[in-house]
């Protein structure tokens, strides 16, 4: 009998390719089913990747469609102006510090926005997830739900997009850093990355999902040790930031799950029991789960 878990897929930019390796492993199990999967930035590219695989070729056909994608990447950005130099690439850190397009282009993007640094908004990655993937095939199929998550740009709250209503422009939206991209419009509304707001939102795994257990892929390191004294102090210090802000998005959400846990705990009438609290409660499950039984939410 096989285990049906929900995925949780935070966003990470080119970390996303940890994410890949992990699915690949897990679609390796057949004992294990997917039934929900909610993604921000690179994780709804990944979920929707996943999606547009099983549909084509099952378990094998979603392992190369995430294999061709990522490689569809390295050659986009192994030619582009990004790409590392010689140094870079025999560095440990495998950083971009000394390739010259990222070197002259990153102090830009403090002083310029997008509109003024792409006013015509040319978009190569959107070229690229259009050829790498049939949305067509994505709202069609049924192996597992999707729910991409964005951020709606004038409110600041989370925006999750379905799996039967996907196009390239959801993606777009859920991927969009605002000093990179201009925001991206869907239904006369504008968006950007969906980190802001949810990352991931998990609440669609719990309103719209069966399965009780969420596996999350966290790509971002829960701690960061050291005072950071090295050489190139205020870029490492930006950028870690940067991803503690996309971190407390994620903890404020879990928190918020183990708070109403606690609440429901000591809400349950006294003859009703943990499964039948469950039945009742759409939100109680995941978040009792969570605080009573790790198992229901691993961390990768």
């Amino acid at each position: 009998m096989s285990k049906v878990v929900n995925l949780a897929l935070q966003g990470g930019g080119s970390h996303g390719a940890f994410t890949w390796g992990v699915l690949d492993r897990l679609l390796e199990e057949e004992a294990l089913d997917f039934e929900g999967i909610t993604g921000t930035s690179a994780g709804a590219v990944n979920a929707v990747v996943l999606a547009d695989g099983l549909a084509a070729g099952g378990r094998e056909g979603a392992r190369n469609a995430l294999r061709a994608y990522w490689q569809k990447v390295s050659a986009l950005f192994a030619r582009g102006i990004f790409r590392p130099s010689l140094i870079d690439k025999g560095s440990s850190d495998f950083g971009l510090e000394h390739s010259p397009g990222f070197r002259f282009f990153e102090p830009m993007i403090y002083f310029a926005s997008p509109y003024q640094t792409n006013p015509f908004n040319h978009n190569p990655f959107r070229d690229m997830l259009a050829e790498a993937i049939n949305f067509e095939r994505v709202r069609q199929q049924t192996e597992v739900k999707l729910f991409l998550c964005a951020t709606n740009v004038q409110t600041a709250k989370v925006k999750i997009f379905a799996g039967k209503e996907l196009r390239v422009e959801h993606v777009l939206a859920s991927t969009c850093l605002p000093l990179l991209m201009q925001a991206v419009e869907v239904d006369g509304e504008y968006y950007w990355d969906g980190s802001y707001a949810g990352n991931p939102a998990i609440f669609p795994l719990v309103y719209d999902c069966d399965s009780r257990d969420i596996l999350m892929v966290h790509v971002t390191p829960a701690e960061r040790p050291g005072a950071q004294s090295e050489r190139g102090e205020n870029r490492h210090q930006k950028n870690r930031s940067q991803r503690r802000g996309l971190d407390t998005v994620s903890l404020w959400s879990l928190t918020q799950c183990e708070a109403h846990a606690r609440r429901q705990q000591r809400l349950r009438p006294k003859n009703r029991s943990e499964e039948q609290c469950f039945d009742s409660c759409a939100a109680c499950f995941l978040c009792v789960g969570i605080s009573q039984h790790p198992r229901n939410l691993r961390k990768l």
